[in-house]
């Protein structure tokens, strides 16, 4: 088992410094894409049209530059009329 740790980029960092003992690769993925949809429902949903693009950065480290990244998940939104939401 290796250890994930998942960081929010949103302008500022909110680093994992725990992370999680996860089997596989894939099962990080799925967990990124989990934690991603939680994110936008709990609390970056109210200022994603402002912040454009916001990452889960996804290392072994408990900061979001402190070892090699092993993938990492950008949501981001648009407003097609320009108009500030």
């Amino acid at each position: 088992m290796s250890r994930y740790h998942f960081h929010v980029l949103d302008g500022t960092a909110l680093p994992d410094h725990q992370g999680m003992e996860l089997g596989s690769i894939d099962i990080a993925k799925a967990e990124a894409v989990k934690m991603a949809g939680e994110v936008l429902r709990d609390s970056a949903a109210r200022g994603i049209w402002a912040l454009k693009t916001w990452k889960l950065v996804v290392n072994g480290g408990p900061l979001p530059d402190s070892s090699p990244t092993y993938f990492t998940l950008e949501v981001s939104a648009r407003d097609e009329r320009g108009a500030p939401q």
